[in-house]
């Protein structure tokens, strides 16, 4: 939280938290990931800040400085906890955003859906599996076959990927970065989905749901094979 810190202190200094401090502030705490609980020290370390100074130096300024570091906190820990983008194809990028998303990823991406075709999304995959991301990836065991499909280059690279055994599909569309972000929608990880097909997904931040898909993750993890060259 080295970022978070120096922020507070600059302008804390300054005595103003303005809009701009406040955009820097939640850019930071956005790119950091930082929990309710990391946000909640943050308040605390404010009122600290305010605590330690000379009580003959704590004018209105610095308690309008206080006011507004709380206030941004606040309506930041709403934010995070809400919708973060959704998307439509084709008239959004989407595969830009899945790409985003599995970028912003810092130590996990549990992935799960019926397909991935779409060359692009599948080396930005690969680009954070070399760098050291745990990446899990269920997928459609009958779909690896198909023509342009990039689970076989995946799988020859390392990553874990297994497969369903049922007889009927594994239709998710599903994604969860860090057990924090979920991806969801009927947006199929594929070239034509992206330039073609009706398809929409959103990005959310919310404990519950999260959870009740990494428990629906882990559910069929244990029931699918790893695939089969």
């Amino acid at each position: 939280m080295d970022d978070i810190n120096i922020i507070l202190e600059e302008t804390f200094s300054k005595r103003i938290f303005d809009k701009n401090s406040k955009k820097k502030f939640k850019d930071a705490a956005i790119d950091q990931n930082l929990s309710n609980e990391d946000l909640n020290f943050c308040i605390k370390t404010s009122f600290d800040m305010v605590a330690n100074i000379k009580s003959e130096e704590r004018d209105n300024f610095v308690f309008d400085w206080l006011r507004d570091v709380v206030n941004s906190v606040n309506d930041l820990k709403s934010d995070i906890n809400a919708v973060s983008l959704v998307k439509f194809s084709p008239i959004d990028d989407c595969s830009a955003s899945i790409i985003d998303f599995i970028h912003s990823a810092k130590k996990s991406l549990h992935i799960c859906v019926f397909t991935i075709s779409d060359d692009r999304i599948s080396e930005q995959i690969l680009l954070k599996y070399r760098e050291g991301l745990e990446i899990k990836i269920i997928t459609d065991d009958e779909k690896q076959f198909d023509k342009g499909s990039d689970i076989g280059e995946l799988f020859d690279s390392g990553i874990d990927i297994k497969i369903d055994q049922s007889p009927h599909h594994m239709h998710h569309k599903f994604a969860i970065a860090d057990n924090s972000y979920l991806l969801t929608g009927s947006y199929n990880w594929t070239r034509s989905a992206a330039m073609y097909n009706q398809e929409n997904f959103l990005i959310i931040k919310d404990e519950y749901a999260v959870q009740r898909y990494l428990d629906e993750f882990y559910r069929l993890w244990k029931t699918s094979v790893s695939i089969k060259k």
